[in-house]
């Protein structure tokens, strides 16, 4: 078949800095020889072809950062949603996304099949509502091209700019005038900056560390992972930066660093600021004079906005936030590019409707089954639980439409806007004989975390057997929040689960977000014993029986959970929020806690010592958690979780607390139990 009109139009593209997805379907002779075609018609030597990839994206890094002429994608060869997304920000204008489609794309489906959950995964393919809707979509957006064995479809391009486009040979005007603000700020704080992919991010920020490295000024560097950095690594290679002076430090192994004082007179540089945990950018950004983020709000690193949401509005109203800079002309392509417009909505539909719905006097529940025809409806929930979620992902919508084990939950108030969205996980009801190959670690079944952490890390087998539900992402609008929709809408999910025997949540632990799911009565039923690579946050497991009957199963866990808590107060968790343990240990009741109340007694009123009493300290104050939590402040309770809980060495706590030494650190303490005891007494 032909390629004329395509090659036209593709030249017309280029002339104005445009790039364009192709979308060919057919058998896979016909596919393979009309994309070699265009490739070889438009003279392209520089590309990505299926072969490049295997069934996995770990060699993805080698090419962010880099400029091709297209990227291209067989459906039955590999196609991976979050690599497409990536690795689109490669093509230079005059490219092309190429998607080539074998005849029953739509019907049988193999791209997704190694991640759904068991025993979904035995099957060989399924139908996929996320690739009609990308075919409905591609069919009605401008600048698209469809192929198939029957016929030729070029979307045109309603409004053409009027001038041809010239790539920037340097640092544009608005590169070099952010450069200009930033190398030097006027004023220690945050600065941050944002812009979508394609935009010169990388090249700004290396710009900025070469001023930095100018003045012999220290430079640490942060990323969820160094490939993150990799045109930025490019461009200090290409100035000839003194990279020792430039310290990339993963973000987990930052946090154990915090206690250095030289940290103090570096300047920290984030990169990729979305795709980290609000906690993590807390703990570790106050340990330096000045903090630069750079950060896209989509894209493969995560869709999240959770940073605008939470941690910039947090540092404004602490006065803490200095400026927000925002690079908004592409760089490698012209502004209005159809393959981005497709991109984002099809892939990465990020812009709620509904960001300043108003309360209506009802809210309505319901589970949302996928449609590929409401458009408008997924991607008012995918933007609603990106912009609260650091994590998501262009493919989590993919398995939201495809995966059978999840469900959607919406709550719409009386206009039917979207004003709450929750994802949920259908997990258990395991099998006896997998239960058993879990717990001997030669099974990891897919899509059941919460019964495989409890069967295979805690050792209680009839867990597995259980149905239950998992939380995997909920969401509320922000205008709406804190006004208990989002508890609402778990009490709903309750009322209307008969088979169920439980819902449960899994996150990367904080204060705030463990509270919600004490205030909604779930059990604390395990903490992880290695804290995420991402965050240098421990998970926590949170469970709620729907199912009484079950509850001395519950009991179980929770009581093997609190055990594990426990023994490693003094070791994993020395670097826990202080607030986080009371609030895990004050959940559970104490009962069975013995210490010597004379000992304790006795170092409050200054006849024993501490070491002597630390140990019957350490319990007692495990056994009056909630007490503590209720009597003490933020900075007593923190003091206290430090020595006794902890057993951080007096010297250390003293010094970080503005204390002048040990011994008004232990008169700071026996003041504190005798606060506790007198309490007791007066109950």
């Amino acid at each position: 078949m032909s390629t004329t009109a395509i090659n036209a139009f593709l030249r017309e593209l280029k002339h104005l800095g445009w790039r364009c997805p192709i979308l060919i379907k057919g058998d896979q002779p016909f596919r393979f020889q009309v994309a070699q075609d265009i490739i070889a018609q438009q003279a392209w030597s520089n590309g990505i072809t299926p072969d490049t990839f295997s069934n996995t994206n770990k060699h993805i890094q080698a090419y962010l950062g880099q400029e091709v002429d297209y990227v291209w994608f067989d459906n039955q060869q590999f196609l991976d949603i979050d690599v497409m997304c990536a690795l689109v920000g490669s093509i230079k204008h005059g490219g092309a996304l190429i998607l080539t489609l074998a005849d029953d794309f739509i019907e049988q489906d193999t791209t997704s099949v190694n991640s759904l959950p068991h025993p979904y995964n035995q099957q060989k393919n399924f139908y996929s509502v996320y690739f009609a809707r990308l075919w409905q979509l591609t069919s009605k957006t401008a600048g698209c091209i469809i192929q198939n064995q029957q016929m030729l479809q070029i979307n045109p391009v309603p409004q053409l700019p009027q001038t041809a486009f010239v790539q920037p040979s340097g640092l544009t005007q608005d590169q070099l005038a952010l450069v200009e603000k930033l190398k030097k700020p006027k004023t220690n704080g945050h600065y941050f900056i944002k812009a979508d992919r394609g935009r010169g991010k990388s090249t700004v920020l290396a710009a900025i560390v070469a001023e930095y490295v100018k003045t012999n000024t220290q430079v640490v560097i942060t990323a969820p992972a160094k490939r993150c950095l990799t045109t930025f690594y490019y461009w200090l290679k290409q100035w000839q930066v003194d990279l020792a002076k430039v310290c990339f430090v993963a973000p987990d192994q930052l946090t154990q660093l915090l206690d250095k004082a030289s940290l103090i007179n570096q300047v920290l540089i984030v990169d990729e600021a979305a795709a980290l945990p609000s906690q993590l950018l807390k703990s570790i950004c106050h340990q330096f004079k000045s903090v630069i983020y750079a950060t896209t709000e989509q894209g493969y690193e995560g869709s999240g906005k959770g940073l605008s949401q939470h941690f910039i509005k947090q540092l404004a109203q602490s006065k803490q936030l200095q400026q927000i800079h925002q690079l908004t002309l592409p760089i490698r392509w012209a502004l209005n590019d159809p393959l981005e417009t497709w991109l984002n909505r099809v892939c990465l539909p990020n812009e709620a409707t509904n960001a300043n719905a108003i309360q209506s006097e009802q809210i309505t529940f319901a589970i949302v089954k996928p449609c590929e025809q409401q458009h408008d409806v997924w991607a008012d929930i995918f933007a609603l639980l990106s912009q609260a979620h650091y994590r998501t992902t262009p493919s989590d919508l993919k398995h939201m439409l495809d995966s059978p084990a999840l469900k959607t939950c919406i709550g719409q108030n009386n206009r039917g806007q979207i004003v709450a969205a929750m994802l949920l996980s259908t997990e258990g009801a395991l099998e006896h004989d997998l239960i058993t190959q879990v717990v001997f670690g030669k099974r990891r079944p897919n899509g059941h975390l919460i019964p495989q952490i409890i069967a295979a890390q805690s050792g209680i087998t009839e867990f597995a057997q259980l149905k239950g539900l998992r939380v995997v992402r909920i969401a509320v609008v922000e205008s709406l929040r804190r006004q208990n929709i989002a508890t609402k809408m778990l009490k709903w999910l309750e009322s209307n689960s008969p088979d169920t025997d439980y819902i449960a949540s899994s996150f990367a632990a904080n204060a705030e977000v463990s509270n919600f799911w004490i205030k909604n009565k779930f059990t604390l039923a395990r903490v992880s014993t290695t804290a995420e690579h991402h965050s240098g946050l421990f998970s926590s497991v949170y469970i709620k029986l729907l199912n009484q009957h079950n509850q001395a199963i519950l009991d179980q866990v929770a009581q093997q959970g609190l055990r594990q808590l426990n023994f490693y107060l003094a070791s994993h968790y020395q670097n826990v929020d202080s607030a986080l343990i009371w609030l895990w240990l004050g959940q559970f009741e104490h009962n069975n806690i013995s210490y010597n109340f004379d000992l304790v007694a006795g170092f409050a009123h200054h006849s024993t010592n501490l070491y002597a009493a630390l140990p019957d300290l350490n319990a007692y104050c495990r056994a009056t958690a909630r007490l503590i939590r209720q009597q003490l402040d933020q900075r007593q309770q923190h003091i206290l979780a430090e020595v006794v809980l902890k057993q951080r060495g007096l010297n250390q706590v003293a010094v970080q607390n503005q204390l002048t030494g040990q011994k008004q650190l232990v008169k700071y303490l026996r003041a504190l139990i005798k606060q506790l005891l007198q309490q007791m007494e007066s109950v």
